[in-house]
């Protein structure tokens, strides 16, 4: 399976044509952080400071840190998250 951020459109069309064997060998399934994302800003996340600082050069390895990072905040946070039930 392949994980990270927005990895379902940029990185696996990326490797779909510059590794077309090794792909034949992941799974249909994509883990997409930024989906996790979009859910926890839709109940009000603040940015975390790794956002904040963010530059927006395309390193793998760099990148594939900051994803596993920003998911370990997301789910703490998710799983503090309590819903504000409206009458």
């Amino acid at each position: 399976m392949i994980a990270g951020s927005s990895v379902g459109t940029f990185d696996l069309q990326f490797l779909r044509v510059q590794l077309p064997a090794f792909t034949k060998r992941l799974s249909h399934r994509a883990f997409d952080a930024s989906a996790v994302r979009l859910v926890a800003r839709s109940l009000g996340m603040p940015d975390t400071p790794e956002e904040q600082k963010k530059e927006p050069a395309h390193r793998a390895m760099a990148d594939a840190e900051d994803s596993i990072l920003l998911m370990r905040r997301y789910v703490e946070w998710l799983s503090a998250y309590t819903p504000e039930v409206q009458p």
